[in-house]
């Protein structure tokens, strides 16, 4: 009786053990797949030519545009936005901002340069030809970033790890809003944008940093890494500030890079993967 009573027990705890077990390995497994494929690629950018900045630019947004560079600068008292030949790096025109405001990022809209303010919900619209002020708009909350797509769709950062899509009509309202994702969690400090060509991503660096995410719009997963770390240190002095510019150069399918009191502009291949993770 005792031998048969302690082997029906044995029986049902070995069942109970093999059933946790094999529920444990599903677990297990899951989570290895979710890591493989959720595994962000980390790419070490090639530096193709060098441009000289001005080192007393503190960049907030760049645009490539017409072989030009458009560069909106920060600061109070200091904020601008210019066009900067790309043979010599001189500066060709400048309008400088009221010290009232903090120039954030810059886009193209309707054949306008469009530029938002970080913390005076305002934005600003510029004549492409003469950087003329020819009108204004308002929004909710912080400019960072802003880019534009071929297709017409205007995306802007706020710091937050959301980027979100602005009414082309109006650019005060929001129309949609899309989380980002680095190995399934959110990514904070999302700062300056560059939406370079139809092919779903966004670029984005982030604050603080020296490395830019290639992101997939539709569904707010980081693809790419793109480290610069080792291009500042090369490149850079001390007194240079974090990455702060990416503006992409359609014809030679190649970025313009450069950051906060950079000393150059730098020409780079961003190798992106064909199929952006979904």
């Amino acid at each position: 009786m005792v031998v048969r009573g302690g082997g029906h027990k044995s029986v049902l705890f070995l069942f109970f053990i093999l059933l946790f077990s094999s529920f444990s390995g599903l677990v297990s497994s899951d989570s290895s797949t979710d890591s493989e494929v959720n595994n962000v690629e980390i790419i070490f950018p090639e530096v193709i030519d060098t441009l000289p900045h001005d080192s007393l630019a503190f960049t907030q947004g760049l645009l490539f545009l017409d072989g030009k560079l458009y560069e909106s600068t920060g600061l109070y008292g200091e904020s601008s936005l210019r066009v900067v030949n790309t043979t010599t790096g001189e500066i060709e025109k400048i309008a400088n901002l009221s010290e009232t405001y903090f120039a954030e990022g810059i886009s193209v809209s309707n054949g306008n340069i469009i530029q938002l303010t970080w913390r005076e919900n305002i934005g600003f619209i510029y004549n492409i030809s003469t950087l003329e002020q020819i009108d204004s708009f308002s929004f909710d909350g912080e400019g960072w970033g802003l880019c534009s797509t071929p297709n017409g769709e205007i995306w802007y950062s706020d710091g937050s790890y959301q980027i979100s899509k602005l009414n082309p009509n109006n650019l005060s309202s929001v129309i949609y809003s899309q989380t980002v994702y680095y190995n399934n969690s959110p990514i904070n400090r999302l700062n300056e944008l560059e939406c370079p060509f139809d092919s779903g991503l966004i670029y984005a660096n982030v604050w603080l940093e020296d490395r830019i995410l290639a992101i997939n719009s539709s569904s707010g997963n980081v693809c790419s890494e793109y480290d610069f770390s080792h291009i500042r240190v090369q490149y850079e002095n001390n007194n240079s500030k974090e990455l702060n510019g990416i503006a992409y150069d359609e014809e030679s399918s190649l970025f313009w890079i450069t950051g906060k009191n950079w000393s150059n502009y730098y020409l780079c291949l961003l190798y992106t993967s064909p199929s952006p993770r979904d």
